[in-house]
């Protein structure tokens, strides 16, 4: 009797558990959890869960979350053009059955160099500002036959809390209504837009209160002299432009930027040395990535390829602005043309050095004669530089810990890297990326060409003060130069308490290349060094 009762029980079991299995747990669902899973969904595929059932067929048309994407969408056909005009039909269509409720976010990928009807795309965003849209997504990677416009109204959208307009190459032309109001605003992204009005532009950022995140890449400033970023709320901010925007109209229509945000955290700019930046206190940056380079084909003296000295002295003292913009980071890139554009600065900070050094000497012996001759050949070079130059003497990286450089490793990138690790009393760990440098200029008919230019590294008197803090130093890309082993005895000298030093050969193929890397590994063995408990390996 107790055994008939076992097995029913277990049968009875056994019958609740696949009776479970089969339940429809998903439908079970509310509303709101089922729109959140198919919000990470196509609208293509979100669509079709209509099919599913009674409760799923009107589930699609109420979404907060409409993602579009064309690659998505033509997956399965042949892309002819009646597929792609479905594509377009089919955001039309969701418009037309959706609720009418509020959209939270709307992602718009087209990724086809077909003509996409301008038209519709600004009929789609006014709708959305009509049903207050939230998160609005626009990226648009493939060049089109017709320019896109954006509605104005999208610039008095009260609800906006994201914003990123995103083209490849399209340069759309970004025309701003008088009035602009993004009260809630957190992030604003513009890739590839057209800057038409230098009053309106700085405004929209102006306008934004609370904006916290803003990125302009490739954008075009037109004809603008100056352009304002203002931001108190501003945290993050990316600046990064076309290599060759405005080369034809260099200096004549470079626009000036002037960045005022006192609460920023990271700062990323990508520019010509060109332009002139004003960037007002930035108490509170924590990271900084600056790659500003020298002007391509417009500046270059094609018989030398070499930079004026004139210009050079233009761009060293923007490089100095741009330092002290940035001097209280915890962590800070930089690109090689700031490192070799302070040759002339590292000469002048080496002359200081040499003074100080002569002022306790000469005021031991009293020899008067020859501490006013000093006095009177530093004073003379410092005349003959720039002042800003002279005046960056005092320039200081007191909260530097991290620093990753990118170089070619020329021997005037050394001079500028010596002088820049001499301002950075405690760093801590140094990255550093060494890469081909790449020169571009003219050679009559035959247009652009490329050349690879390093100038050999040949001292001139500026030497590196002892690092008390330096512990970890990565180098990728050694080839076994000359340059690459002067720079690397350099640091082996001075870092005090250096431990590990991680040492990456390049990947380029090169002529005797094995043998050119086993000559540097033994010459860099035999340098002295600092630290007697630092271990270098060699990958």
């Amino acid at each position: 009797m107790k055994m008939v009762k076992s097995n029913y029980s277990r049968n009875s079991k056994a019958k609740k558990l696949k009776i479970s299995t089969n339940e429809d747990r998903i439908s079970s669902l509310p509303n709101n959890l089922i729109h959140e899973i198919l919000s990470f969904l196509d609208m293509k595929h979100a669509a079709r869960t209509s099919i599913l059932s009674t409760r799923w067929r009107d589930l699609w048309t109420s979404i907060p979350t409409l993602n579009f994407n064309s690659t998505v969408f033509l997956e399965s056909t042949r892309k002819t053009s009646k597929d792609k005009d479905r594509f377009i039909d089919f955001i039309d269509q969701v418009f037309v059955h959706h609720d009418k409720s509020s959209v939270q976010t709307f992602r718009f990928f087209y990724n086809d160099s077909r003509h996409l009807p301008p038209k519709r795309v600004y009929s789609w965003v006014v709708a959305l500002v009509r049903r207050n849209v939230q998160e609005l997504v626009i990226d648009i990677p493939a060049s089109l036959h017709y320019l896109l416009s954006v509605p104005l109204c999208l610039f008095n959208c009260a609800s906006l809390t994201v914003l990123k307009l995103q083209f490849e190459r399209l340069y759309v032309p970004l025309a701003l209504p008088h009035f602009i109001s993004l009260p809630l605003l957190l992030t604003l992204h513009l890739k590839s837009v057209n800057f038409l009005d230098e009053d309106l532009t700085s405004k929209l950022f102006s306008s934004c209160p609370v904006l916290e995140s803003l990125v302009i890449v490739d954008c075009r400033f037109g004809k603008m002299k100056k352009l304002i970023i203002s931001g108190l709320k501003l945290k993050h901010l990316m600046i990064e432009t076309g290599r060759y925007e405005n080369f034809s109209f260099y200096k004549q229509f470079y626009c000036k930027i002037t960045i005022f945000a006192p609460n920023l955290v990271s700062l990323r700019l990508k520019d010509h040395l060109g332009r002139d930046y004003v960037i007002e206190d930035l108490s509170f940056l924590v990271t900084a990535d600056i790659d500003m380079e020298n002007e391509m084909m417009v500046e270059m003296d094609h018989s030398t390829a070499m930079i004026p000295a004139e210009v050079k002295n233009e761009y060293a003292e923007r490089v100095v602005r741009c330092w002290k913009a940035v001097c209280n980071v915890r962590s800070l890139t930089i690109a090689p043309w700031m490192l070799e554009d302070l040759r002339e600065l590292s000469l002048i900070w080496m002359h200081s050095v040499q003074l100080r050094t002569s002022v306790v000497y000469l005021s031991s012996i009293y020899d008067s004669s020859r501490f006013l001759a000093f006095i009177f050949y530093f004073l003379q070079g410092c005349l003959k530089s720039p002042v800003a130059l002279v005046e960056a003497l005092s320039l200081q990286f007191r909260n530097l810990k991290h620093l990753k450089l990118i170089t070619w490793l020329s021997g005037d990138c050394i001079c500028g890297i010596t002088y820049l690790l001499n301002i950075c009393p405690k760093l801590e760990s140094i990255n550093i990326n060494i890469i081909k440098r790449e020169v571009y200029s003219h050679d009559g008919d035959r247009g652009i060409i490329l050349s690879s230019i390093t100038s050999k590294y040949e001292g001139t008197g500026l030497t590196l003060q002892c690092m008390y803090y330096l512990k970890y130093v990565e180098i990728q890309g050694i080839v076994g130069c000359p340059n690459g082993l002067h720079f690397l005895e350099i640091l082996l000298k001075n870092a005090l308490v250096l431990a590990k030093m991680l040492i990456f050969a390049s990947k380029e193929r090169l002529p005797n290349k094995e043998k050119k890397l086993m000559r540097f590994i033994e010459r860099l063995q035999e340098v002295p060094r600092a630290s007697s408990n630092n271990a270098i390996l060699f990958l």
